[in-house]
């Protein structure tokens, strides 16, 4: 089954549940990816990696908004992006652990051979490609300059 199918599938099943969250998580994503295909040129439906892409992105909203409403106060809004985090981090690939990106670009910086930091962009570029969209970038940053320094 395909993302696409199961965002379809969780629609119907949170249609006749009606489970609100979750209806309004998943009309979300689905607005998400019309707006990126019309956007695009309207070539066709997106693969799999293209749909995390835009799920990453709307999850990465939901972190900022949080820590805003946490700054200001507002713990009820935050507690309620928090719960849409979760459907969200659903539909996601298993993030990888910190050792786990270390170990990677351990092993990109000794595929390349890459040995200062004038080769951090294409360690980096190699690494996020290697990581799949499962590591944050800035975590990914943070270590290839732990290691190349």
């Amino acid at each position: 089954m395909t993302l696409r199918e199961n965002l379809d599938a969780d629609f119907k099943s949170a249609l006749k549940e009606k489970n609100e969250l979750k209806l309004s998580v998943v009309r979300m994503i689905k607005a998400a990816l019309m707006n990126a295909e019309i956007s695009s040129g309207g070539k066709g439906s997106f693969d799999d990696a293209k749909i995390f892409d835009i799920i990453r992105k709307e999850a990465k909203k939901r972190n900022d908004s949080i820590a805003a409403y946490e700054q200001g106060g507002r713990n009820d809004l935050a507690e309620k992006e928090k719960q849409e985090l979760a459907i969200l981090q659903n539909y996601l690939p298993q993030a990888m652990a910190e050792d786990e990106i270390k170990a990677l670009v351990q092993k990109t910086i000794a595929d390349l051979g890459a040995g200062s930091t004038a080769d951090f962009g294409k360690v980096m570029k190699e690494a996020v490609a290697r990581a799949e969209g499962r590591a944050d970038g800035k975590i990914i940053s943070r270590i290839v300059k732990d290691l190349l320094a």
